[in-house]
C-alpha cells in the first residue's frame, strides 16, 4: 500500500498543476499509520498528520489492528523521527476506544526531544483532543498542515 502511494505520488507530483514543493499527507487510524511511514521514508512530503495511530507498539502490536511485531521494526517514535526536520502533527483522542492517550504521551515526548534537539520544535505538534477515534473537531491540524505547507 506505501509503495502505491508513493507511485501516485510519482504521477501527481509530475502534472503541471500539482506544486510538487507543496506535499502534505494526513490520515486517520489505520491512514495514519500509512502518513507516518509514507512520511518517513518519502521526503517529498514536506507535513504530515497522522490522527489516532500513534502510540506504543510495546502494548499495541495486535494484528490487524496495528503493524504486526511492529515493535521489532520501528516504533512509532523512531518512525516520527525519521519524519523530522520536515514537520509533524500528531493527534490522539481522549475516548480512543482503540488506543490510550496515556501510552501515546511518552512516546509523543521521546519525538519532542528530537525537535527540540535541533532547535525546530515549531516543526512538532502533539495534541490531545477530547474525542475519540476520529479526527480533531477543530481545526488546529489542518491549520498546522497548511502553514507549513505554504511556507
Amino acid at each position: 500500500d506505501i509503495h502505491q502511494i508513493r507511485r501516485s505520488l510519482d504521477a501527481l507530483s509530475g502534472r503541471e498543476e500539482i506544486d510538487a514543493s507543496r506535499i502534505g499527507m494526513m490520515g486517520l487510524s489505520w491512514g495514519g499509520f500509512y502518513t507516518l511511514v509514507t512520511a518517513a521514508i518519502d521526503t517529498r512530503i514536506k507535513v504530515a498528520l497522522a490522527s489516532c495511530f500513534f502510540n506504543d507498539r510495546y502494548k499495541y502490536d495486535l494484528a490487524p489492528a496495528v503493524w504486526f511485531d511492529a515493535a521489532n521494526s520501528f516504533l512509532d517514535a523512531e518512525m516520527a523521527g525519521l519524519v523530522c526536520p520536515r514537520s509533524l502533527y500528531i493527534e490522539v483522542g481522549r475516548r480512543d476506544d482503540l488506543f490510550t492517550v496515556e501510552t501515546a504521551r511518552p512516546e509523543a515526548e521521546k519525538v519532542r526531544a528530537v525537535y527540540e534537539a535541533l532547535g525546530i520544535e515549531s516543526r512538532f505538534r502533539y495534541h490531545e483532543h477530547e474525542g475519540g477515534h476520529e479526527f480533531d473537531q477543530d481545526d488546529a491540524g489542518i491549520e498546522f498542515l497548511m502553514s507549513w505547507l505554504n511556507r
